[in-house]
């Protein structure tokens, strides 16, 4: 999670061979969508949905 920008994460995965990828992903309206990440490969833009759903799934799970 970002502090400056509430509803934005900074997300971090690897390939399959071990090259970080990060990106950013902004929150809009339900769903979290990729922000200014134009490069990013077609294995992860097809995974745009799970990894909103995983964002969402991880805040559920900050404790209070």
């Amino acid at each position: 999670m970002n502090g400056l920008n509430e509803g934005q994460f900074t997300v971090d995965v690897s390939d399959d061979k071990g090259n970080r990828i990060m990106f950013s992903m902004q929150k809009n309206g339900t769903n979290y969508i990729f922000y200014n990440s134009p490069t990013l490969p077609e294995w992860i833009r097809e995974q745009e949905s799970v990894l909103s759903e995983l964002i969402e799934t991880e805040l559920r799970n900050i404790p209070e």
